[in-house]
Parts: structure tokens; sequence; C-alpha cells
């Protein structure tokens, strides 16, 4: 769980934690290289059919079924944020 979640109001924490009891509740972040000669779509080609394999495999229902998550890779020079800016410079978030 983030720090700022748990520097949150308990309501909050509450709705959160209810979140990651839920099994359809997708929710992960890894950063990693790329392989020198792989591209970004490259890799997201290989790896989007994987995840949603699992993602499939985890809906019990036709409803989880049409609402299954995507895989998305993106650049990590913004780093693990919501914010999406550069890690070089301080956050303003």
């Amino acid at each position: 769980m983030h720090a700022n979640v748990l520097l949150q109001p308990p309501v909050v924490v509450k709705t959160v934690a209810e979140q990651f009891l839920n099994r359809n509740y997708y929710w992960i972040e890894i950063m990693g290289r790329l392989k020198p000669g792989v591209s970004l779509s490259q890799a997201q080609a290989a790896l989007a059919p994987q995840f949603h394999r699992f993602a499939e495999d985890s809906a019990s229902n036709d409803k989880e079924r049409a609402d299954l998550p995507e895989l998305t890779l993106m650049k990590g020079s913004a780093g693990l944020t919501a914010c999406g800016s550069n890690m070089r410079s301080p956050s303003t978030c």
C-alpha cells in the first residue's frame, strides 16, 4: 500500500482497503528495463496477451469479462507516480 494512502482520513483508507480485497480490482506497478533492441511497442505486444489471459481467468461472470483491464506499458522516465512528472526534478504533486 502506498504511504500516501496511509496519510488519508480513515474513510478513504477503508475504501482503498475494500478495493484491495476485491478479486477483480487490479493494481500493480512494476518498473523494468527493455532488453537492448526491443521497443516499447514490441514489449507491449508480447506482454499484453499474457496479462489479458491472467485477467480473463480471474473473471467469474460475463459482466466481469466485459470490463477487463488492459496492460499499458509506459516509459519509466516519469517513475511510478500518478503525476507523470519527470523524476529528475522535484515533484509538484
